[in-house]
This record gives C-alpha cells, structure tokens and sequence, in this order.
C-alpha cells in the first residue's frame, strides 16, 4: 500500500498433514506447519470491546515459526483410539535476538466420540 503510510508485508505459511494406516489399526501421523513474515505493518490498539481507541506507529517484522508433529494412533474400535505425539516447536524473531524459543513436547491423547 502507497500513500502516507506506506506498508510492505509478505507472509508465506506451509501446512502438512499426513495420516497413513501402516497396519490395521495403527496410524502413522506427521505433520508440518511454517510460517514466516517480513516487512512493516501498522497496528491499532484495542479496548476489551474490540473498539479502536489509538491508532499506532509502524511495526516491522521479521519472525519465522515451525511446528513439527510425529506419532501413532491406535484406533481401538469405532468411537476410541489413543495416540502418542511428539512436537517440535521453533520460533525465531530476527529482529529481536533475545527473542527465540524451542519447544519440544510429548503427549498422549486418549480420544472418544460420542
């Protein structure tokens, strides 16, 4: 966008998803999702009504984040399964250094429908 307030603001997000029953029953799961922005935006600020109550400077951006997702799933009849997840979480602010995590989690899921 031109103008007074110029913006210039690119994103790019990439989402996977893969489910594959290997034996009867059992899935393999996996999983990706990758965003990344870059450029300037300008941001508004907000009361707990979602009213605009100032209108703010230019932000600039520069941040990517990836999640990672593998595991099984045993489907035990039609309405239960359980499954075991590992993720792997990275986000990296490039313009604030300090600003940079990992995740790494484990989890079980024990699902029913009804």
């Amino acid at each position: 966008r031109g103008g007074i307030n110029p913006v210039n603001l690119s994103s790019t997000l990439f989402d996977l998803g893969l489910d594959v029953e290997v034996l009867k029953s059992l899935h393999l799961l996996g999983g990706a999702k990758m965003f990344a922005v870059k450029g300037n935006e300008y941001t508004t600020g907000r009361d707990q009504l979602n009213q605009i109550i100032s209108y703010g400077t230019g932000t600039t951006f520069n941040q990517k984040q990836n999640v990672i997702v593998t595991g099984l799933r045993y489907d035990y009849d039609a309405v239960g399964s359980f499954s075991l997840q590992y993720n792997i979480v990275n986000y990296d602010d490039k313009l604030l250094p300090t600003n940079k995590y990992n995740l790494n989690q484990l989890f079980c899921v024990f699902m029913l429908k009804f």
